[in-house]
Order: C-alpha cells, then structure tokens, then sequence
C-alpha cells in the first residue's frame, strides 16, 4: 500500500506549522517583555546615577565651574551602562558633555521597533529655588549604551529560539506520536483491510471496529461505513436477483437458465443423458389482452405454483418469457420418462381454475421436449430445439406434446399405448397364468411347478412372456405385473388345496 503524501508527514507539518507560529508570537511578546523590563530597569540605574551626582552638578553650574562640572561629568564613565553624559542649558543647547568612548553602531529598525536609546533628563535647580521661577538652571542628560541593549536582545532572541524551537520539535513528535497511535494507525489498518478483500466480497464487506474507538468519531466513521454497505449489499443482492430472475414468479430468467443448463452439461464426467422441456402456455398469451393485471398476476403466480408442485425438487424450473418456461429434467434420461412428466405437467395445467373466484379457466398449453445430446450439444442448441418442438406442438393444436425428433415422439406415444394396454390387461384379466409341474425322475415325484405367464390380447393372440417381461420392464409396469403373478399363484395354490381338502374328507 503507498500514498503521495503519508498522513503522519502532513499532520506533523501541521503540528509543527502550528507549534511554529504560536511560538514564534510567544517569543515575540516574552522579548518585548523582556526589552521593556531592561529598559526600566536601565532608566532606574540611570535615575540613581543622576540623584547621585545631581547636587554637585548643580552647585558647578551655579558657579559656573566647568572644570568641576566636567569632571562630575568624567567621574560618571565606570557606570558600564553609560554611553552619553551632558549638560544641557534650557534653551536646549549642549553646554558640556563627558568624554565617552564612540557608542557602537546598532542596526536602525531595531532601535526603532525597541525605541533604542534609553536616555533620562534630569532638572538641576539652585539650592535656593525660587517658588515664584522655579526655572531649571541646566539639564543632566544621562544616555544607557543601547548596543549593550542590542547584544540583551539577540542573547535573549537566540536562548528563546533555541529553547523553545527544542521544546516544538518535542511537543510536534510527541502529538505525531499520539495522532499515530489514535488515528493513522486505525485509519492504515482499516486501508490495508479495504485494499485486501477480494472483488467479489466489495458489496458485502463489513469493517472491524477498532478496540479503543467504539465511542468516538473514528468509531462513527466504522459504524457509518458498515451501515452503507449493509444497505448497498441488500441493494447489490436485489439487482442480482432482479437480473438473474424473474421479478414476479422469481424464477430463474433466460439468462441464468442457459447458464445452469451450460454448467449442468459441463459439470458431468461422463456424457449426461437428461431432457428438457419448453412449457408454451396459450391461456397466458391470450390473458394479455383479456384481464387486468392483477388477474393476470395471479394466472401466472398460480400456474408457476403448480409447476414447481408437479416437477419435484430434482428439476430446475424457469421462466423464458410471459407464457413460456422451461424445466431442466437433470435425472430423467429416457424419452418415455420425460413424456410422463410432460404428461403430468399437462394435467396439472389443464386443471379447471376459478380466478380470484371471478373467472372459471381451463389454461392449454404446448410443450416441446428435447433430448441431449440428441437434439443439441450446447445449451443455446438445446433451448432452441426444445423451443423449435413446442413451437410445431402448437401447429398441431391444442394441449399436444412433441419431441424435437420426431420418431422419438412416435415411439415415445407407442411406448405410453403400451404402457396402458399392459395396466389395462392386468385389470380386466387378459393375463393367464399356467403352472408347469417340475417331476423328480429319481424319486418319481412332483417337486415344484413353473409358472408361465401368457397375455391373451381380445383378437385371441397369445404374447409370451419373451415379448411380455422386457417390455414391463422398459414401461416401469413390471411391479405391478410381478404383483400379479404372485397374487395369481397364491390364488391357484389356494384352489389346489381347497380342493385336495375336500377329497380327502369324501
């Protein structure tokens, strides 16, 4: 996982911008705090220095001493803070001034934003002041070394900055460290999460909620998350079924049919024998334009139900269009079974239907049948020739069944003749049954009979068992057949021991 700009690196710069700035105005204001309190306290030490030397100073005036003004003036030197010492008359003219070194240049914007120099004028009156003039006689003017000043402020500038450049580099780690633990770590963990699941579990990922953040906006985010992608999935699942089936019966559309039927043939090992069917019901076209929706809804929600009731749960049922469905007969490998199934659908469909209680209805239909791999090898082949077969059982008429091929469908209605013709015999006795004694050469005796079994047909000709059992056995009618041999061999070995009964009492 790799991003432009890691989140820690941005959130660090932001830390740090705003550490920056705050304190750099702190800075700002602590040193004009600072300057201010040097400056007082320069003006004080300046203040004292001229009470100290103010009577004498004022006494030379008086007098007019100047070499004991000057050197009043002189004796002020060993004062370090010291760079200027004059006198001045009130007329404002320099009289007299002590012999200081030159003062040391000092940058003009910072003597103006720190309103550099620090200098105090101080009155010297006579000793003798007159209440009426109290004019001065001369002013002590007293200046503090501003380049000393000057070296306070950088000394003071540089110890701040470093300090407290020290202190916002370990605040903005710290915080960064904090904000990692709290929000990026969660926020790659979850990224890491969202960048692994697989495409085809988007729609129904759900986030883990992290341990500590149940409660706050981080938490929230998670909850929000989930709860959209709760609601995307149930959109995400409805559109899927909407696409794969039908929005009214749910059943499955074309779409999905061909491919279940595609996977059906590709998922056997062997070459899978089965049939599938295309129901064509003309009651729901003719509906289109005789009910209303909602009796047409109910038709079809009706006539659904009683296909998925007749096919059993081994059939796979669809719906292809308005009127026509399809069922998958993935077990069903003969014809003939696949024509008794038609034949139950049929049946279940033609029943008499009262709609909504309002209109009796007996629905039609055609069905086709095709057979695999007989009638096509792919699923679109497949589906268009049982298609194709329904399409020609309609042209015959009403309620018809037909194969795609059609001598499967002449032998398949000759097989389900049979098939009645068999039942039909059992129950109006065309069946005979004869016992053949089995004789013991050795001990001259009868052990045991054979039973033969004979089918008598109304015209007088005679079936034997040859021709008889096979085909039972093809039709599924040989349990019933086989029920009936057993029952006529009792019933004769009954009559055979009534009758050995009552010659022995005569």
């Amino acid at each position: 996982m790799r991003v432009r700009r890691s989140l820690t690196i941005k959130q660090m710069a932001a830390v740090s911008g705003v550490a920056l700035v705050t304190i750099c105005i702190f800075i700002v204001i602590q040193l004009f705090h600072f300057v201010q309190q040097r400056r007082d306290d320069y003006a004080q030490q300046l203040e004292n220095v001229a009470q100290a030397v103010r009577q004498p100073l004022a006494e030379a005036v008086l007098r007019m001493d100047v070499p004991e003004t000057k050197r009043v003036l002189n004796s002020l030197q060993p004062v370090g803070i010291l760079t200027r010492a004059d006198i001045v008359l009130p007329n404002e003219f320099q009289a007299l001034h002590a012999n200081f070194p030159p003062e040391r240049p000092v940058p003009a914007l910072v003597a103006r934003i720190f309103e550099l120099p620090v200098q105090i004028s101080v009155p010297l009156y006579s000793l003798e002041r007159v209440p009426a003039n109290p004019q001065p006689l001369a002013y002590l003017v007293l200046q503090a070394d501003s380049y000393r000043m000057y070296q306070f402020i950088l000394s003071t500038l540089s110890t701040m900055l470093s300090t407290y450049l020290l202190l916002a580099l370990i605040l903005s780690i710290a915080v960064s460290w904090c904000m990692n633990r709290l929000l990026v770590y969660p926020l790659r963990a979850m990224a890491r999460e969202l960048e692994n699941v697989p495409q085809e579990d988007l729609p129904y990922h759900q986030l883990m909620l992290p341990a500590q953040h149940q409660d706050d906006e981080l938490g929230l985010l998670v909850r929000n998350y989930n709860r959209n992608q709760q609601t995307l999935a149930k959109a995400h699942t409805a559109m899927s079924r909407l696409s794969t089936h039908n929005s009214m019966t749910e059943l499955p559309n074309p779409v999905l049919f061909a491919a279940l039927l595609e996977q059906h043939i590709a998922a056997s090992m062997r070459p899978p024998r089965f049939n599938l069917l295309v129901v064509g019901i003309e009651t729901l076209h003719e509906a289109s334009g005789a009910l209303n929706p909602s009796m047409r809804e109910a038709l079809l929600l009706t006539l659904a139900k009683k296909l998925r009731q007749v096919i059993g749960v081994d059939c796979v049922l669809a719906q292809l269009s308005n009127a026509e469905f399809a069922i998958l007969a993935k077990n069903i490998e003969q014809p003939l079974h696949a024509m008794q199934l038609a034949r139950r659908v049929m049946a279940a469909i033609n029943a008499p239907l009262n709609l909504q209680q309002k209109m009796p209805l007996r629905p039609s239909a055609s069905i086709g049948i095709a057979h695999y791999p007989n009638s096509g090898e792919s699923a679109e082949q497949l589906l268009r020739s049982a298609t194709s077969a329904m399409m020609s059982a309609h042209r015959e008429g009403k309620n018809q069944i037909l194969f795609f091929e059609p001598c499967l469908t002449e032998k398949t209605q000759k097989r389900l003749t049979q098939e009645s013709e068999i039942l039909l015999a059992i129950e109006q006795r065309q069946f005979a049954l004869f016992l053949q004694p089995q004789w013991d050469m050795q001990t001259n005796q009868v052990t045991g009979a054979e039973a033969l079994l004979r089918w008598q047909l109304p015209d007088g000709q005679i079936i034997l068992p040859a021709d008889v059992i096979p085909l039972a056995e093809e039709l599924d009618v040989i349990v019933p057949l086989g029920n009936w041999v057993l029952e006529e061999s009792c019933r004769i070995l009954a009559a055979w021991q009534s009758q050995a009964s009552r010659c022995r009492w005569r």
